[in-house]
């Protein structure tokens, strides 16, 4: 109506990281909501604390994530790589699939390991 404001209610967060450490050795950082070029800064920033405490396993539950960009592949990348140098592993535990198209499209599916759970790679060992 004519002189009166609409309210737009404040979007909640876009995205959302929780880290837990299930075992000594494994981290399972997991996300919710989207990965793209304005939320990259928060998960790349979790993903190098984890890092840096060089567990065996990075375990990173992408379920719950709804979009997936490139900035997601290049951070993915990226963990993986920082992982290595300090001989941890990343896992993907059941990517949703905003990521596996996001993967697939670029052709890079192959290049990560995945589980069907967050605590798979640790009960399976």
């Amino acid at each position: 109506m004519a002189g009166e404001s609409a309210r737009v209610a404040a979007p909640g967060p876009r995205l959302r990281v929780r880290v837990e450490w299930p075992l000594p050795a494994v981290v399972v950082v997991r996300v919710e909501g989207e990965v793209d070029l304005l939320t990259g800064p928060q998960l790349w920033s979790a993903l190098r604390e984890q890092a840096a405490s060089r567990p065996e396993v990075l375990v990173l539950d992408l379920a719950d994530v709804w979009f997936f960009g490139a900035r997601g592949l290049e951070l993915l990348l990226s963990a993986q790589a920082l992982l290595a140098h300090g001989d941890g592993v990343l896992r993907l535990a059941s990517p949703s699939h905003a990521v596996m198209r996001t993967l697939g499209v670029l052709g890079m599916a192959a290049g990560f390991e995945t589980c069907v759970r967050a605590l798979a790679p640790v009960v399976e060992r």
